[in-house]
């Protein structure tokens, strides 16, 4: 806006799951995760994430995901009311902490005004 300051409030993204590529009964999970990040927090970085996930997204066909980021970033201290420190945009498909393999499809990332 006027000040610089850029509103992550709302973003979305198109994507493509073929259901015959990935297995959802194991550890693979059929979400999206967005996070917004400060890439400068080094120290417990994921304290200070704001993260919103999608699930049960329908497979075989192209879907638009919107994540909605507005209860996270308000900040009362900033001169725009909202939180200037994101500089990361993380995507992150079918969960974590495993090594299963999935087949995602995205595209059209971008931040909305709703």
């Amino acid at each position: 806006d006027s000040d610089g300051t850029y509103d992550f409030s709302v973003a979305q993204v198109d994507v493509f799951i073929p259901a015959g590529d990935n297995d959802f009964s194991t550890n693979l999970v059929n979400q999206v995760m967005v996070k917004l990040a400060d890439v400068s927090c080094t120290e417990q970085f994921w304290t200070n994430w704001a993260t919103v996930v999608v699930t049960d997204i329908a497979t075989d066909e192209w879907v638009t995901l919107t994540f909605d980021f507005t209860d996270m970033i308000d900040d009362s201290n900033a001169s725009s009311g909202i939180r200037d420190d994101f500089d990361t945009v993380i995507l992150e498909f079918g969960g974590s902490g495993h090594a299963d393999a999935g087949v995602v499809y995205y595209k059209n990332f971008r931040f909305v005004e709703q």
